[in-house]
């Protein structure tokens, strides 16, 4: 017969075995306890136990005290996994994003009033930068050379570029390249920032506005509290 102390000691083994296997990330999931198997040993402790010294009573609720927080630990961990997993945005509140500025993926710019949002981008090297303009029909539009831009970050403004000139209002798309020293063309990701001024849950995944513009939850990077002067510009 399995003494008090012996199978208190065991449960506990057990229980760091459950804990160590769901925080480790590596492991084969066949190969993790689940609940059921953990109330099965703590089952067998119980009825190996010496009837005549019972495990104490300020123990055995320390011990389910101990699984009601693994549970919880178990249940927070599978949501982060699930988390941008088949398109889903997880625990994300898209509502709650009304108001917050957000940096996406994204080339899309939106004139309004003949005022064009802009874009953000980062060049891994300095080199020769231009720029096509496509409208909703994918027709280019536009095109023009920005010029030499060093490394590092920058921002697309069209006012700035006198080559594009006037924009009928509406959402276009944006192709940034960059060439560099080689003489080799390489195409630059774009981000989209904005205050987000609308959510669409109509789909199967919602969907933010940036003033004219939508981007994807899914897309969504980064999650900032809007600071002072902050406008609807994407």
């Amino acid at each position: 017969m399995i003494s008090p102390a012996l199978a208190a000691s065991a449960a506990s083994t057990a229980l760091d075995v459950v804990s160590s296997l769901t925080s480790d990330s590596a492991a084969d999931r066949n190969d993790v306890i689940g609940q059921q198997e953990f109330l099965t040993l703590l089952v067998t402790q119980l009825q190996n136990q010496d009837p005549l010294n019972p495990l104490d009573s300020a123990d055995f609720s320390a011990q389910l005290a101990q699984f009601s927080s693994l549970e919880q630990l178990m249940q927070i961990n599978q949501r982060l996994e699930n988390l941008g997993e088949d398109g889903s945005s997880g625990p994300i509140d898209p509502v709650a994003l009304l108001g917050r500025e957000v940096t996406a993926v994204g080339s899309s710019v939106a004139v309004e009033s003949g005022v064009a949002s802009g874009l953000a981008y980062t060049l891994e090297t300095a080199g020769q930068v231009s720029i096509e303009i496509s409208d909703a029909e994918g027709n280019v539009v536009k095109s023009a050379v920005l010029g030499s831009q060093s490394a590092g970050e920058q921002r697309l403004d069209l006012a700035r570029v006198p080559a594009i000139g006037a924009l009928a209002d509406g959402v276009y798309s944006v192709r940034l390249t960059v060439q560099g020293a080689d003489g080799g063309t390489k195409e630059i990701a774009t981000r989209v920032e904005g205050l987000v001024t609308g959510v669409d849950l109509d789909g199967t995944s919602p969907v933010l506005r940036i003033g004219p513009l939508e981007i994807p939850l899914t897309d969504v990077r980064e999650v900032r509290r809007p600071t002072a002067g902050d406008s609807n510009d994407a």
